[in-house]
């Protein structure tokens, strides 16, 4: 909870509100998107997502494709389980992980929808 109750009252945010991460807080957006009729089939993310391995395992669980830059320190392992790889190059280098299916939808030959 914000220490600064004044401040959170000025800004309109109710006192049981809680902080919450950035990957927090998109958990929470995807879970109510169904409910609310926001069509989406996949999510695409920069690191400060990429990097939290709780919101990837989630996806993962509930069948979301996902791609996200994660940073090169970052170990993990793919969908299947295999062997965790890391990535090669500078500090400024860049890895997308991606799920095997959704690498397939775009790399389907004469598809145009990606599916």
């Amino acid at each position: 909870m914000c220490a600064d109750r004044d401040r959170c009252h000025q800004a309109g945010i109710p006192d049981d509100t809680e902080f919450a991460t950035k990957p927090e807080l998109g958990r929470r957006m995807l879970e109510r998107a169904p409910g609310r009729r926001v069509p989406f089939s996949w999510l695409a993310a920069d690191e400060v997502y990429g990097q939290n391995p709780g919101l990837r395992s989630w996806l993962e669980g509930e069948d979301i494709s996902y791609v996200m830059a994660v940073p090169c320190s970052e170990t993990f392992r793919d969908r299947v389980g295999q062997d965790a790889r890391r990535c090669a190059g500078g500090s400024g280098a860049r890895r997308r992980v991606a799920h095997d299916e959704l690498r397939r939808r775009l790399e389907s030959p004469g598809s145009t929808t990606g599916r």
